[in-house]
């Protein structure tokens, strides 16, 4: 009898696929890659809530396309502002890690 996946198994292709995209934008030369209004964001951002609840893949299809081009890349050559983060491609990795050895 075919058992049926737990919810974190089948996340498994959802956080490949994050961290396979994540890079691309810590390694681009940006600060930005776009810039708008404090009320622009606003209304690109909120919007009204589902009928149904949206599964993980739906949640993250729209973070790079509508997200990420508004984020600050302190990784940037080009950042010079005071970075209170770390940009080190070994401490984002454990930085994802880190919660999945919680015990709690």
């Amino acid at each position: 009898m075919p058992s049926t996946p737990s919810p974190l198994t089948a996340l498994t292709p959802f956080l490949q696929e994050m961290i396979a995209q994540s890079p691309a934008y810590k390694d681009s030369e940006d600060v930005f890659a776009c810039r708008a209004t404090p009320h622009a964001l606003r209304d690109l951002l909120l919007e009204d809530l589902t009928e149904q609840p949206a599964t993980a893949q739906a949640v993250w299809e729209g973070i790079p396309k509508r997200l990420l081009p508004y984020c600050v890349n302190m990784n940037s050559p080009r950042f010079m502002g005071f970075g209170d983060t770390g940009a080190d491609p070994v401490s984002l990795v454990a930085g994802i890690f880190a919660p999945w050895l919680s015990r709690t």
